[in-house]
């Protein structure tokens, strides 16, 4: 609960919409962390059986961070929330 509370609530995603955001390799790297701790946390709540928050986590995640304006940069990352949000849906 605490890593969903720092996640919904406490971190911040302001810079993502920065269009230099790509030249900035330390806070796109920092993004890239958030998303796969959000990844993380769905995993968890998909283990206990949890489908809503999974839903609600991802969804958040895409709101926060969304590929168009911040891409995968790990291809394992974008399958592994990809099917979690099949599996969950």
């Amino acid at each position: 609960e605490k890593l969903y509370n720092n996640l919904t609530n406490i971190y911040k995603y302001d810079g993502v919409g920065d269009k230099h955001i790509e030249y900035i390799d330390d806070i796109a790297s920092l993004y890239q962390n958030y998303r796969d701790a959000f990844i993380t946390l769905a995993s968890e709540y998909d283990k206990a059986g949890k489908k809503e928050k999974v839903k609600e986590v991802l969804d958040f995640m895409d709101e926060k961070l969304p590929e168009d304006q911040l891409p995968y940069s790990n291809e394992a990352l974008l399958n592994k929330s990809d099917s979690l949000y099949d599996k969950n849906l």
